[in-house]
């Protein structure tokens, strides 16, 4: 049976403090106390001695393989010993693996870690430093998770964002909006993951640096929990699934995603295949959290932990829904120091290289013209913001009065005329377009316009 159909342990705190003074050397005759942490499929406790907490209990799922606990306590050994993640790993502090039985008579394998003190990245307030700090623990981790491999870590697991197929199943779970994004996202994930596959980097992954399984301490991020969902997988999944929770509520999209990816860039360089199919695999993990927490509560209806991110997972998906997945790759390839297109030596010389003929029939320098100023101070747009018939008549009667045959909209401008929903960025809902990135000319109706190039006319847009 998956763990992710078997009921969580039963446990009760007062058999597992006897429980663990007979077992345990370390706690016998002490004054231990126990609180549960939130989990999903197992059972965590926070020991106290006098008070004062330090170690996690953590007992597994009844169906869980104990290959994988060993996994687990592989990889905190091996990181433990290494200078640039060692402060952020639980250290282990059980010598083997012992077995419990739960309220159901069920055996369940007991595990004993180190306390992390800090709070989750989920419930404190984020900064540049705290976003850049994220991307340099998990740049750290991808560099040292390469030198390591183990037997058990080569599985197929359903959170991992680099094989969602088996979603298409699922797509009836959702009706509506709902259904029409996780289809787009797995039409992506064919194209921009699935075909990209064999030319990313594969290691050992944790799989799952979501904001309740990072510690925080003075803004920083200060610990890495739960080794559970670790699998050997792209590596660049564990940027992508820290990135699904971590531009969780954010209102600047642009700046988080920025900070945390050239943080981990400098550590461990991105490459040019795995920035292509980055944010999609981010959209990939937020589709299993969508789908998983839809399927867990029919399963589990009163453990709410199961759905714990689900409405922001929601939230962040629209959000990403309305950004052209090749704006992320160039972005990106940007904050890496990479050429944004692979063809931009070739666009830039033939710009360069060729003049284009002007757009109108009679050349700009020898007719009259007047500059049309449509800044804030603009008297064009006083009163008339969201009116371009009445802009264009008070346009039109001052190039009368000035005997000009055109007007002239300045490059670079800051204007307050873009109103409209479609200049609010999808980046950030609270900044929209102010600057005017053209020149606009303001020319009698029935003005010739040519193109400047020899082609088809591709995208035509009015806002």
């Amino acid at each position: 049976m998956s763990v992710f159909n078997s009921v969580p342990p039963k446990i009760s705190k007062i058999e597992l403090i006897k429980w663990l003074k007979v077992n345990y050397s370390f706690f016998y005759n002490k004054n231990i106390s126990v609180k549960e942490l939130k989990s999903e499929r197992d059972k965590n406790f926070l020991l106290k001695l006098k008070n004062k907490p330090l170690y996690v209990i953590k007992i597994s799922n009844p169906a869980e393989s104990i290959s994988l606990l060993k996994l687990q306590d592989f990889v905190l050994n091996s990181l433990i010993k290494r200078n640039s993640v060692k402060n952020f790993i639980p250290k282990k502090i059980h010598s083997t693996i012992k077995v419990y039985q739960d309220q159901l008579n069920r055996d369940c394998y007991v595990r004993v870690l180190r306390f992390i003190e800090g709070k989750m990245y989920a419930v404190v307030n984020h900064n540049n430093n705290l976003e850049h700090s994220l991307g340099t623990l998990l740049g750290n981790l991808s560099k040292e998770l390469q030198n390591l491999n183990h037997p058990n870590a080569f599985r197929k697991f359903e959170w991992d964002p680099s094989n969602i197929s088996w979603i298409q199943k699922e797509i009836n779970l959702f009706k509506g909006n709902n259904k029409k994004i996780i289809n787009t996202n797995l039409y992506e994930y064919n194209y921009f993951i699935k075909k990209n596959l064999k030319n990313l980097r594969f290691s050992l992954t944790h799989g799952d640096a979501n904001n309740y399984n990072l510690v925080v301490k003075n803004d920083l991020v200060s610990g890495l929990l739960d080794y559970g969902d670790m699998i050997y997988a792209p590596t660049i999944n564990d940027l992508a699934v820290s990135l699904s929770y971590a531009l969780m509520k954010k209102e600047d999209l642009y700046s988080s995603l920025k900070n945390v990816v050239i943080s981990y860039h400098k550590i461990f360089p991105i490459t040019f295949d795995e920035i292509f199919s980055l944010m999609t695999l981010v959209k990939a993990r937020l589709t299993i959290t969508v789908v998983m927490a839809e399927k867990q509560r029919k399963k589990f209806p009163y453990n709410k932990y199961l759905s714990i991110s689900e409405n922001d997972a929601w939230d962040l998906l629209y959000k990403l829904d309305r950004i052209n997945p090749y704006l992320f790759i160039f972005l990106i390839r940007d904050y890496c120091g990479h050429q944004i297109t692979k063809n931009y030596n070739k666009v830039i010389n033939f710009i360069e290289k060729n003049n284009f003929p002007s757009v109108l029939d009679f050349n700009l320098n020898k007719i009259n013209k007047s500059i049309i100023n449509l800044d804030s101070n603009s008297i064009f747009t006083k009163n008339y913001n969201n009116n371009p018939k009445q802009i264009t008549k008070k346009i039109n009667i001052f190039l009368k009065k000035n005997d000009s045959q055109i007007g002239i909209g300045l490059y670079k401008e800051k204007r307050n005329v873009y109103q409209g929903n479609n200049f609010i960025s999808n980046f950030n809902s609270k900044n929209r377009r102010n600057i005017h990135l053209g020149i606009d000319i303001f020319a009698p109706v029935g003005t010739k316009i040519k193109a400047p190039h020899d082609g088809k006319v591709f995208i035509l847009k009015y806002n």
